[in-house]
């Protein structure tokens, strides 16, 4: 009876950890199709110095790319210092839009929830144009589950 038992409890969690592992796959589908129609869309001038030129998969994470042009006054490498001195700010500014964007917008509402779904974070990754030098600021899965 026992024995009985632990096969029948081992073909469940064999079914649902199969339906699990299914569900994660189409989930990640679906967002690689955002990601492309999205990234279709790349790049895109965001203002005067930032120009977003793509959307992608990396690590478990979605990313935001960025390149930032120089700014008057400071070199590559000056503007990517005052960026990390201020990285918190920068991934509150961050935070606070996306989650705007996600309450008033139905597209970015669909691909976040697919994120939040896939258990996924966000890097949104700043290029200084002139040296090359990134500069992450990343949103834990737990923080986009928040959304």
């Amino acid at each position: 009876m026992k024995k009985t038992l632990l096969i029948l409890l081992a073909g469940i969690l064999a079914v649902a950890f199969s339906a699990c592992k299914n569900e994660k796959e189409e989930t990640l589908k679906q967002l690689q199709a955002e990601v492309e129609s999205i990234n279709a869309e790349c790049p895109m001038q965001v203002d005067e110095i930032t120009t977003w030129k793509s959307f992608g998969i990396e690590d478990g994470n979605i990313v935001y790319s960025y390149t930032v042009s120089s700014v008057d006054g400071f070199s590559d490498e000056e503007f990517a210092n005052e960026l990390l001195k201020n990285i918190d700010g920068l991934k509150e500014q961050n935070y606070t839009a996306l989650k705007e964007q996600y309450n008033t917008d139905a597209d970015v509402h669909t691909a976040m929830s697919l994120v939040k779904k896939a258990e996924m974070g966000i890097i949104y990754r700043y290029t200084m144009a002139e040296t090359g030098r990134s500069i992450n600021v990343v949103l834990t899965p737990e923080e986009v589950s928040a959304l």
